[in-house]
């Protein structure tokens, strides 16, 4: 297992070439293997995204990795995947494990107050209780703090194929930049976190 230290210098490292205003992804060692080079180049061409999740990130700590990893990016959207290192948090302490999500948001909204909050729950095909529990808490906050909610816990609803012909169409027709958003923020999260 790499260091945590390792990875935070890393991506010190990496926001000095980066350009700001992009899409990052912020979670955890799962979210670390997804395949952004090949779904970049498959779904999302003229997309600018970053990956910057983190072994073991917790909500205890996601607000100090955030303000190290993530904030220097300044980007535009930021698709939260925290929380599967906190199910007993959320179980025993609902109410510590949302003041503290409360904080992380509260910190990426002073870094841009223009940036789009993703909050993305958890696969939950074993039909678990405890993320059954985290999936209802993340819901609930995304809700109250007006962030997006994408829920992946059934897995993927179709398949990559019909997903790229989907938001092929949808981006050629142009509608979507009414929304000023070239690509749905659903969309991105169940690709990005599915395939």
């Amino acid at each position: 297992m790499i260091k945590k230290e390792n990875v935070i210098e890393k991506y010190k490292e990496l926001n000095e070439l980066a350009e700001q205003n992009g899409i990052v992804i912020f979670g955890g060692c799962k979210d670390r293997d997804i395949a952004m080079c090949e779904l970049k180049q498959a779904f999302f061409p003229d997309a600018v995204f970053y990956n910057r999740s983190i072994d073991g990130i917790s909500i205890e700590n996601a607000a100090e990795l955030y303000s190290l990893c993530v904030a220097p990016l300044m980007p535009d959207t930021v698709l939260l995947h925290i929380g599967a290192e906190d199910l007993q948090l959320c179980t025993e302490s609902p109410a510590e494990f949302e003041t503290k999500y409360r904080e992380l948001i509260s910190q990426i909204r002073k870094n841009n107050k223009h940036c789009d909050i993703a909050i993305i729950n958890f696969q939950n095909t074993d039909s678990s209780s405890g993320i059954e529990g985290l999936n209802k808490k993340l819901k609930y906050i995304a809700d109250s703090e007006h962030c997006n909610y994408c829920d992946i816990s059934n897995g993927c609803t179709r398949s990559s194929a019909q997903a790229k012909k989907e938001i092929s169409f949808i981006c050629n027709l142009g509608f979507v930049q009414t929304l000023q958003r070239k690509h749905p923020i659903y969309d991105m999260a169940e690709i990005l976190f599915c395939y």
